[in-house]
């Protein structure tokens, strides 16, 4: 479902272009309607999808508050971990990280091979630390 004050609403789960350098991908997981935004190939705005963890030092997700589907979130990682090419990682919460592309790369595939091991489980709202 859409955000209510949504002005554009995407469908499927490929990826759109929404503005000269800007790329929205569908990333179904946190909520049913998450989407991730690409700039300029170099700032990914994650939202709630994924963030960077100061207890691990790495791109984590927060499966603890994952609404919606955690199974969907891994599928949406596995789906465009690959095509996802930044250096800033600008989430909704926790720190933003500037590393190398390819390094982001890498550590996004990693990210997408530990949450495929996840299970869902009660949401914990204490449970979180950024």
């Amino acid at each position: 479902m859409p955000a209510p004050d949504a002005d554009r609403v995407l469908h499927g789960t490929g990826p759109a272009k929404i503005a000269e350098g800007v790329v929205a991908f569908p990333f179904p997981g946190h909520t049913r309607g998450s989407v991730l935004f690409l700039a300029d190939e170099r700032y990914c705005f994650s939202g709630d999808s994924f963030y960077w963890s100061r207890a691990t030092a790495d791109i984590e997700v927060a499966d603890s508050v994952t609404w919606y589907s955690i199974s969907e979130l891994a599928a949406s990682l596995a789906r465009d971990a690959n095509r996802l090419r930044f250096e800033w990682l600008l989430p909704g919460h926790g720190d933003r990280r500037r590393l190398p592309a390819d390094d982001m790369a890498e550590r996004l595939r990693g990210l997408a091979a530990r949450t495929r091991e996840l299970r869902p489980r009660p949401i914990d709202f204490t449970a979180m630390r950024w």
